[in-house]
């Protein structure tokens, strides 16, 4: 069943701590953390997000991509998996600080059962910074097939490295066509241009 509508009551702002989260308004950092990529745009205050995880040898998946709208410390937001953005499921993220949040949303997605809880009323998803990337504007997901680096928009020999789908990116900068991106690999962040036409 698809909720197209999350109302945030008292009882779950209490939960969260908002109050104390209100503190962090112009939070949270922009960055990774652990399997959670998450940016602000100072802009707009919208927030964007991705989450990642699998276990049981990658039997088991929860994937889903967020967005929404900060304010007073909060922000409630619309989850979805990339290729299926009419199917959402609503929920709010509260800054607990300026390097930490806390996620719960209205149901789990599917596969998130087995990996992480999000709609565990009294033990929401936490997740703390592990590496900051505070010029990332916004979270975006590949959705070519294989996606090249470019070392500039006007070159057209694309670089060795490359993106493939379902990867997730923070965006740094953005021109007419092209994206300015960074992907946090497990051992270094690679960074260069993309075609703007090859992420959701």
């Amino acid at each position: 069943m698809i909720h197209k509508a999350f109302v945030v009551g008292t009882l779950v702002a209490v939960s969260f701590g908002l109050s104390e989260a209100a503190k962090a308004a112009n939070g949270p950092k922009s960055g990774v953390y652990d399997e959670l990529m998450l940016a602000r745009n100072p802009g707009s205050s919208e927030i964007t997000g991705y989450f990642s995880s699998s276990t049981g040898g990658g039997n088991f998946s929860c994937i889903f991509y967020f967005k929404g709208k900060l304010k007073s410390g909060a922000a409630e937001i619309e989850s979805y998996f990339p290729a299926t953005p009419l199917e959402k499921i609503s929920g709010l993220l509260v800054v607990d600080s300026k390097e930490a949040v806390t996620i719960k949303l209205k149901e789990d997605h599917g596969g998130c059962w087995n990996v992480q809880h999000f709609a565990d009323a009294e033990q929401p998803a936490s997740f703390r910074i592990s590496a900051a990337h505070e010029k990332w504007t916004e979270i975006r997901v590949v959705r070519a097939e294989k996606s090249n680096f470019y070392a500039s928009p006007k070159d057209k020999t694309p670089l060795k490295s490359y993106l493939l789908k379902g990867n997730a990116v923070g965006v740094v900068d953005d021109q007419p066509d092209w994206v300015k991106v960074d992907y946090p690999g497990e051992k270094k962040t690679t960074s260069g241009w993309i075609k703007r036409a090859d992420l959701y």
